[in-house]
């Protein structure tokens, strides 16, 4: 049971008022994914405050260009050699910036993300245009992309025009796509991801492992590469359920024919683990961070 609760007087007088601050305080509990009971502060109200006027400068700040793209470096385990980056969108706003965890869900529930989700698209694909080959090889850019993005009308089309605006090549685009974009719709999303494969673009399964894992549609999906999340990563050394789990899912991917990154890794300890699992690929702060 979740219950939100205001108090008379104290909170206030009129019954409609009472009511729209217990369910704020319900809301406030919902989000924190507890259950239990909740009582109304004012700092909520401050707090939802502030989430509005956020909001409102989301479609003020595309306009100001005050979005800007950093780029975190993929490697080879094997070799350290640099293969490509992840494009991660940074929101400077009056000289500081903005935690992506605030205004990207934000944007999200706001109805925001598919316009912002175009953007990073048009700016990382223009900026891997100019980028040197590596021990010649071109370096490709993973964009992640949000279910209202994916599953609007016309965005393999929006890719296409993307590409050919920017001059990209498509193979070195990669989609990256979560479990949750891929089990909505399955079957018009494996056709939306085929028409996209068809294309020449690359595929990623990002953060796998996190949401509802359906093995039985894996093989099926036309990924290149599974992305492994972070949260397996940090508990490799402390959680011997978790180092199995991961191992798990390192062997799963090599035996589909994916490409395995690692994302988030920090420390030496945890670099070496992946790279005894057999892990390919890994970003992270222990490498390189993220940069403009």
């Amino acid at each position: 049971l979740s219950v939100g609760v205001s108090l008379y007087p104290e909170h206030g007088r009129d019954p409609a008022d009472l009511l729209r601050k217990a369910d704020l305080a319900l809301t406030v509990l919902w989000r924190s994914n507890e259950l239990g009971l909740r009582f109304y502060s004012e700092e909520y109200d401050r707090r939802l405050r502030s989430l509005g006027e956020l909001a409102l400068s989301l479609d003020q700040a595309l306009q100001d260009d005050e979005f800007e793209v950093f780029f975190q470096p993929q490697f080879t385990m094997d070799s350290g050699m640099l293969v490509g980056f992840e494009a991660l969108i940074r929101w400077r706003r009056k000289g500081e910036f903005i935690d992506p965890g605030r205004f990207v869900p934000l944007a999200e529930t706001t109805g925001r993300i598919a316009g912002l989700g175009e953007w990073m698209l048009e700016r990382s694909c223009m900026e891997a245009v100019s980028w040197p080959e590596v021990n010649g090889k071109r370096l490709s850019v993973g964009v992640n992309v949000s279910i209202p993005q994916f599953h609007q009308a016309g965005f393999v089309a929006t890719v296409g025009r993307v590409l050919s605006g920017s001059g990209l090549a498509p193979e070195r685009l990669e989609l990256e796509i979560t479990e949750s974009v891929a089990m909505q719709s399955f079957e018009s999303t494996l056709a939306k991801l085929g028409e996209l494969r068809a294309m020449g673009v690359k595929l990623a399964l990002d953060d796998f492992g996190t949401g509802f894992s359906s093995l039985s549609y894996l093989h099926r999906l036309p990924f290149s590469k599974l992305k492994l999340d972070q949260s397996f990563v940090r508990e490799l050394h402390s959680s011997r359920p978790q180092r199995i789990l991961t191992e798990g899912i390192v062997h799963l991917g090599s035996g589909l024919g994916l490409t395995v990154l690692a994302e988030g890794v920090e420390s030496v300890e945890e670099f070496g683990l992946l790279e005894a699992m057999g892990c390919d690929l890994v970003q992270g702060y222990f490498c390189a961070q993220p940069t403009p």
